[in-house]
């Protein structure tokens, strides 16, 4: 029985390690190479947001209609 819950505990420890080793080399790369540019569903969502900033502007106040 503890030889199962020391392999999942292992094994749980492992693919942690493995997130925050694979989450630091992608800081890494966004802190060399700079962010994605955006892609075309961005550049729609941008404009959608400003349709609605102008539709609605008390509704969603400057810096607060992301989440």
């Amino acid at each position: 029985m503890a030889d199962g819950a020391l392999r999942r505990l292992f094994w749980r420890v492992v693919d942690t390690v493995d997130y925050w080793l694979m989450q630091a080399k992608f800081h890494i790369v966004d802190a060399v190479c700079g962010p994605e540019p955006p892609t075309p569903a961005d550049e729609m969502r941008e404009a959608n947001r400003e349709r609605l900033r102008e539709a609605f502007p008390r509704a969603l106040p400057e810096g607060r209609d992301r989440c």
